[in-house]
């Protein structure tokens, strides 16, 4: 996982040109590089002028913190691949219609996903391919092939050309400029393609999806100020409910929502009861500070109502100087100038590492788990030790080397960070390999209880070692953090891979974070163990763990399931 540099897209001039409706080459060109940008090595396998795409990508990869390092190679029509560099994102872009009559086949769809294991086997990096701008029959049954392909292989990611060239419509190709440019792109083309590329596919393809969205209200969910204007007097304009819609959208896709506003709460139950075209309800909102204390103080709130880090949200303000304070405090907090609402809802559509993410079922519990945590916190208040583990009726389901979870285990290993024994944010690509290696065990871990179905929230990366097993991870979503039962789930997890090997004792790699002391607690509970290195390796006879057997005999049902 690329180290996070996140964007804070508050400068006027900056945003008018990366977000206007048709950008201008020079005006993108002349943009001053920003400062700390990580920098981001591409290959760029193609049958065409690429270097048009190429040229103006850096602008917008800027906005994700990223500056891109490009290395064209020969046209090639073959996908060869004989150079490989493999710490780079290798990027497959074509001219289908270069490929004439052949490109119609089923056998041209299968050489094409050939081509791709190669050059997975090849690499641990992303691989992003484009596919067909046409309407054609061909090229629709070529997209979907490539879709299903994608998702077969790990890391492996559809750059959705199809889709700008859906909106651009008869402005996507220039055929008389063939033979002066090497591309049948129009120059437009090329900017939407840079822009779609560099603002969605290429952040989303190497970072964790943002996981909650904080919005103020006055002059950004709608023009006018609540508490000067009363809420008949704000205005909501199509854009707004634009707006409206994709938070909508977000929330679905299980992005928090939450409200960040001064002013009186009472004024804002009543905008969400009363103004049917204000089309966010209170219910809506996971969490929300919405009162006349400092805005740093309600994001705080907010990020710790969520069990999130506050890196992980992105705020949307209409004030720039209320922003500046939130940085002074949380640097790493993604920070959005809603200056007007077309700039509102056009970063809502591109800022970086908040679209084009894969669904999973997991991502789409997330919003409804967290709802009724609030009702499993006042269960705990009557309950206590087994009665309250028993009466919560919770359910495991494990998974050994679920191939088809691969995407939702990379995302626990990168994303959890208190409960995180290993701290060693593994690829997919690297998973993929994991679940085919012989002697190693990836252990999905679902979880419901009789308030929610919470999906999969933990995963175990195992290998055995002589008479041991070697946990490389143990990771756990906070969500299902204090239930009391991490114990129990991992105990019932690792059991059956030490007694169907017959191997005696479980080796722990921890490596002290930030935040994952609760980890480290865990860890020294369960083995025993009261000095746990920062930085090293634990290791216990599995049959001395302390209350081994109480825990395979917790009251807790659980089952495993072939995916």
């Amino acid at each position: 996982m690329l180290a996070e540099s996140p964007a804070i897209l508050r400068d006027r001039d900056a945003d008018d040109i990366r977000s206007a409706p048709l950008p201008k080459r020079a005006d993108l060109m002349r943009l001053p590089e920003p400062e700390g940008l990580v920098r981001i090595p591409l290959q760029i396998h193609r049958n065409y002028a690429f270097e048009f795409v190429g040229s103006v990508l850096p602008p917008f990869l800027w906005a994700a913190g990223m500056k891109p390092v490009i290395d064209y190679g020969a046209y090639d029509n073959s996908l060869s691949f004989t150079h490989i560099d493999p710490a780079a994102i290798q990027i497959i872009s074509l001219d289908f219609d270069g490929y004439e009559t052949q490109a119609d086949s089923a056998d041209f769809r299968q050489w094409f996903g050939s081509r791709l294991e190669t050059l997975r086997d090849k690499c641990e990096q992303a691989i992003v391919i484009s596919n067909w701008p046409s309407e054609e029959r061909s090229a629709c049954e070529f997209n979907r092939a490539i879709e299903k392909i994608a998702d077969r292989l790990p890391a492996v990611f559809v750059w959705n050309v199809f889709d700008v060239y859906r909106r651009m419509e008869t402005n996507f190709f220039d055929e008389r400029a063939v033979r002066a440019k090497g591309t049948r792109l129009s120059d437009r083309a090329c900017i939407e393609l840079a822009r779609s590329l560099g603002l969605i596919r290429l952040p989303s393809a190497l970072r964790p999806r943002l996981k909650a969205v904080v919005v103020d209200l006055d002059n950004t969910l709608y023009d006018g100020v609540l508490g000067e204007d009363g809420v008949e007097g704000i205005r909501i304009t199509p854009m707004h409910s634009a707006i409206h819609m994709e938070l909508l959208r977000l929330r679905d896709e299980g992005v928090f929502l939450g409200v960040l506003s001064k002013n009186d709460e009472s004024d804002f139950a009543e905008l969400c009861l009363t103004r049917h075209d204000f089309l966010l309800s209170a219910d809506h909102f996971s969490a929300s500070s919405v009162g006349w204390h400092s805005k740093v103080e309600g994001l705080a709130r907010i990020a710790d109502h969520l069990r999130i880090a506050p890196d992980a949200i992105l705020v949307i303000d209409d004030n720039p100087a209320e922003l500046e304070q939130i940085r002074a405090v949380h640097a790493k907090t993604h920070l959005l100038h809603a200056r007007d609402a077309e700039q509102t809802l056009f970063w809502l559509r591109h800022y970086p590492t908040l679209n084009d993410y894969r669904p999973n079922a997991a991502t789409a519990l997330r919003v409804s788990d967290l709802e009724a945590s609030s009702e499993r916190e006042e269960f705990r208040t009557s309950h206590s030790g087994a009665d309250y583990i028993r009466e919560m009726q919770i359910e495991l389901c494990y998974a050994l080397n679920p191939t088809g979870l691969r995407g939702r285990l990379a995302e626990l290993s990168q994303k959890t960070n208190q409960f995180n024994t290993g701290l060693q944010r593994f690829l997919e690509i690297q998973i993929g390999k994991r679940l085919q290696a012989p002697g190693h065990y990836t252990i999905s871990i679902g979880m419901r209880d009789r308030f929610s179905d919470s999906g999969i929230i933990g995963a175990i990366f195992a290998r055995k070692k002589d008479d041991s097993l070697l946990i490389d991870e143990i990771c756990v979503s906070c969500r299902a953090l204090g239930r009391n039962v991490e114990s129990p789930m991992i105990a019932r997890a690792l059991a059956p891979i030490m007694d169907r090997h017959g191997l005696n004792n479980v080796t722990f790699t921890f490596r002290q974070g930030p935040r994952n002391l609760p980890a480290r607690m865990w860890l020294t509970s369960f083995t025993g163990t009261p000095n746990i290195p920062d930085h090293g390796m634990v290791t216990v006879p599995w049959e001395a763990v302390p209350q081994r057997t109480e825990h395979l005999s917790a009251p807790v049902a659980s089952m495993w399931e072939h995916r």
